[in-house]
C-alpha cells in the first residue's frame, strides 16, 4: 500500500471517476496516478452492490494494455474480493 493510495499493488480494485469506473490489477503508484494492468473501462456497472460482489458488469470494454488512472479524477475505489474474476470482454 501506497501513502497516496490505499490499495497494494497486486490487489483487484475498482474506481469510479468523475465519469465511468476502471478495474484492474494495481501493476503501480507514482506521484499523482495509479497503473492498473488486465484492466478494463466499466460503462454500466449495473447494480453497484452485486458488480462489486461478483465482478460482472453490464457494459465493459477490456484495455489493449494498460490503463493510467490519475488521483484528482478518482471519486472512490475499493477492491474485490480475491475470488472475483475481473471482466476479460468487452460487451
Amino acid at each position: 500500500m501506497s501513502k497516496n493510495f490505499p490499495h497494494a499493488v497486486g490487489s483487484k480494485v475498482v474506481i469510479r471517476t468523475v465519469t465511468y469506473h476502471h478495474v484492474g490489477v494495481v501493476k503501480d503508484v507514482g506521484e499523482g496516478f495509479v497503473i492498473l494492468s488486465d484492466a478494463s473501462w466499466i460503462a454500466d456497472s449495473g447494480r453497484w452492490g452485486d458488480f462489486l460482489r461478483t465482478g460482472n458488469p453490464s457494459e465493459s470494454e477490456k484495455y489493449p494494455g494498460d490503463c493510467v488512472v490519475y488521483f484528482g479524477a478518482m471519486v472512490d475505489s475499493a477492491e474485490f474480493d480475491a475470488k472475483v474474476k475481473l471482466p476479460t470482454e468487452t460487451k
